[in-house]
């Protein structure tokens, strides 16, 4: 008996698992109540309950992915994808999404942005190796792009994995190139 009710438990528990964080909810449709919100305006109502209501916190994810499908904005469309990661105890799925995604885009800007979006997710879980690769093609595109904002940024990202695997002296090799660089500014 006790065998039933832990294997009923643990079946239950994956269902809700996948209904709550499942990339984007099949079928989902964006509220009545939501339907004119700016993408600014959803990602405020995001940051506003994601510590305090999960459910809540996913529709606003869902929302914001469904209106960048919606819209073909592809920086949006890997926010959301970055807010279910969040939201979802950081599942990996997400990056995968992105990868996807990926693979059809020409725009400098939304390549750099997928790509450091992506590093993202595999720094928070502590994938240093595939957060670098990712961070690495986002300084490629960014310098492609001669866009020094976001080359400061992968700079940044990309010390922080230095730091990370206690190589101090390479992080600090690249924390003082970008401190000199917005010292300059």
């Amino acid at each position: 008996m006790q065998k039933n009710i832990r294997f009923y438990s643990l079946f239950l528990y994956f269902i809700a698992h996948h209904i709550c964080f499942s990339q984007s909810i099949k079928g989902f449709r964006i509220q009545d109540s939501l339907q004119d919100k700016s993408f600014a305006q959803l990602e405020k109502a995001y940051n506003k309950v994601k510590n305090k209501d999960q459910e809540k916190a996913v529709v606003y994810a869902n929302t914001i992915l469904t209106k960048a499908k919606e819209e073909r904005n592809t920086a949006k469309l890997f926010d959301g994808y970055f807010l279910l990661f969040d939201r979802s105890g950081k599942d990996i799925k997400y990056t995968d999404s992105i990868r996807y995604k990926l693979k059809g885009i020409k725009n400098l800007d939304d390549l750099y942005y997928g790509y450091f979006i992506n590093g993202r997710m595999y720094y928070t879980r502590s994938l240093y190796k595939e957060a670098l690769s990712s961070y690495l093609l986002a300084l490629e595109y960014a310098q492609k792009n001669k866009n020094e904002k976001q080359i400061v940024f992968s700079k940044k990202a990309i010390g922080a994995i230095k730091y990370a695997i206690e190589d101090y002296e390479g992080a600090l090799v690249i924390f003082r190139q970008n401190y000199q660089y917005i010292k300059r500014r």
